[in-house]
């Protein structure tokens, strides 16, 4: 729960959540996508559902003026930054990664010691928040 209430102190009430548990959560998925508002998907376990693949690997394309992303089958209309000319959205280095994206995705889990295989790494960035007070010194000995 700390790492939950972190993130709410940070974030405020713009932060909305939900569980993979739950029968809204892909329907959160897709209006946070859309607005633009970070997300929580709380308690969530090792094996995450397959329909997240496409927003973890941020599988973004260009579709006239809009910037989409396939969720179960139909397209949802991201929400990014645009250029003030063409109103095209604005994207990195040319490629399909939008310059600038609202929408954040944060999973948490209460499993103590969780261990996702590489294709979840290789897209997302883990924290852990289980440090003890026991395993704090220890580190900042060994740092020292």
């Amino acid at each position: 729960r700390q790492a939950v209430a972190w993130l709410q102190a940070s974030i405020g009430k713009e932060l909305k959540s939900s569980r993979p548990a739950n029968s809204d959560w892909l329907e959160k998925v897709r209006l946070s996508l859309e607005q633009g508002t970070p997300l929580l998907l709380e308690d969530c376990s090792e094996k995450l559902p397959a329909l997240l693949a496409p927003v973890l690997r941020r599988e973004f394309r260009g579709s006239g003026r809009k910037l989409v992303l396939s969720l179960d089958g139909a397209d949802v209309d991201v929400m990014c930054s645009k250029d003030v000319k063409t109103g095209m959205p604005k994207l990195r280095d040319g490629g399909v990664l939008p310059a600038e994206l609202p929408f954040r995705l944060y999973l948490q889990t209460r499993l103590a010691n969780p261990h996702y295989g590489p294709e979840i790494q290789a897209h997302a960035a883990l924290l852990d928040f289980s440090v003890t007070e026991h395993g704090l010194a220890e580190a900042l000995l060994h740092i020292v």
